[in-house]
C-alpha cells in the first residue's frame, strides 16, 4: 500500500498562528507595490516570514526580519524574495505554497534569485482566511527553481541543524567604509536619489551641519549613501532611512556622520526613536532621540582606518544593529 506523501506533510507540519499584527504588516507591504499579482505575493511572502519569526520565538531561537532584503521596500519591489536573518547563523528563505499547489504539484517554486546566501529553505502553507498557517517542513539547499515536498525535512530537525550550522563569514554583515571612498558598496546601501529621490547636490545645499565643512578634502571625495529600515509602530511598520557620510580627513583619517530622517512621504520621524553609536567594547559613546516632529536626528565623529563601531537604532522594544568598520 503505497503512502500518500500529502498526508504524511500534513501529519508532520506544524500550525502557527497568523497574528494580526503579521496581517497588518502584510497588508501594509502589499498596499506598496505597483499592481495586484505583486501586491498579492509581497502579501504572502511577508506573512510566510512572519510565521516562521513566530515559530523561532516559541523555539527561543533569536530571529529578526528587519534588516532583510524582504523588509527592504525596494527590494520587495523589484525582487520575490521572503528571507528572515537568524540573528549569528545566517538568512532562511520563507516560500509560502498555497493547499492547492500542494495537492496539485507537490512543489514549492524558489526563484533563482534567492538561491544565493541562504542556510536553509522553509516552506509556509498558507490560507490568507485561516487564522493559521502550516509550515511543511525545509531544505538546507536548492538548485532549481521548483523544489519536491517530499523532499522536505520536518521542522522538528531545525533546532538541531542550526546549532550545527558555521556560516562561513560574517564579515559580509559589518559595513566596510574606507572600501567605500574606493566604490565598492556593500548590497542594501544606495544612493540619495533612491532613497530619498533626491539628489547629492540638493542634500550638500541643504545640510549646512555636514563634516563636510571641516575638511579641506575636495567635494567630490565625500561619500553619502542610505539605508531603508522599516519599525514597527501601532499601525503597522514605518519606514525610515539611515544616511552614513564620509568625508575623508587623510589617508587613515575619516570624518563620519550618522543621519536619521523620513523618508519623502513621511513629514517626520518617529517620536522616541533613538539612535546610539557603540565603540568596539561594546560602550555607548553618542546618543540621540527623536521628540515630537522632529525630520532628523544625527551623530557625528571622527575614525581611523580599522576602528570598529556600531549604530543602535531603538523603538520601543524594537532593536536594529548595524555594524561598521572604517
Amino acid at each position: 500500500m503505497m503512502t500518500d506523501p500529502t498526508r504524511i506533510q500534513e501529519e508532520v507540519a506544524v500550525p502557527v498562528l497568523i497574528t494580526q499584527k503579521a496581517r497588518q504588516i502584510a497588508h501594509q507591504f502589499a498596499q506598496q507595490q505597483p499592481d495586484e499579482a505583486k501586491a498579492q505575493q509581497v502579501y504572502l511572502n511577508t506573512l510566510a516570514v512572519c510565521t516562521l519569526n513566530n515559530y523561532l520565538k516559541i523555539l527561543g531561537i533569536a530571529s529578526d526580519p528587519s534588516n532583510c532584503d524582504s523588509w527592504n521596500p525596494l527590494m520587495r519591489m523589484t525582487t520575490n524574495v521572503a528571507d528572515l536573518d537568524v540573528i549569528g547563523r545566517g538568512r532562511i528563505e520563507c516560500r509560502p505554497i498555497c493547499a492547492f499547489d500542494r495537492d496539485t504539484t507537490s512543489v514549492c517554486y524558489v526563484p533563482t534569485e534567492v538561491q544565493d546566501e541562504r542556510i536553509a529553505y522553509v516552506v509556509v502553507q498558507i490560507e490568507p482566511e485561516q487564522p493559521e498557517a502550516l509550515i511543511l517542513g525545509f531544505v538546507e539547499q536548492v538548485d532549481r527553481e521548483e523544489v519536491p515536498l517530499n523532499n522536505l525535512r520536518p521542522m522538528s530537525e531545525l533546532p538541531i541543524y542550526l546549532d550545527q550550522y558555521q556560516p562561513d563569514s560574517l564579515t559580509e554583515r559589518v559595513t566596510q567604509l574606507t572600501h567605500w571612498l574606493h566604490g565598492q558598496i556593500e548590497t542594501g546601501w544606495h544612493t540619495l536619489d533612491e532613497v530619498l529621490g533626491i539628489s547629492l547636490t540638493h542634500y550638500q545645499w541643504q545640510n549646512t551641519r555636514s563634516l563636510e565643512a571641516e575638511s579641506t578634502a575636495p567635494v567630490l571625495s565625500r561619500v553619502v549613501r542610505g539605508k531603508i529600515f522599516e519599525v514597527p509602530i501601532q499601525q503597522g511598520v514605518e519606514p525610515i532611512v539611515l544616511i552614513t557620510e564620509l568625508v575623508p580627513k587623510s589617508e587613515a583619517n575619516l570624518g563620519i556622520e550618522l543621519k536619521i530622517c523620513p523618508p519623502t512621504q513621511q513629514a517626520f520621524l518617529p517620536v522616541g526613536l533613538a539612535m546610539t553609536v557603540i565603540d568596539a567594547v561594546g560602550e555607548a559613546v553618542m546618543h540621540a532621540q527623536a521628540r515630537e516632529e522632529n525630520r532628523m536626528i544625527e551623530l557625528g565623529f571622527h575614525g581611523e582606518v580599522g576602528d570598529r563601531f556600531s549604530l543602535r537604532i531603538e523603538l520601543g522594544d524594537v532593536t536594529i544593529d548595524e555594524a561598521f568598520v572604517v
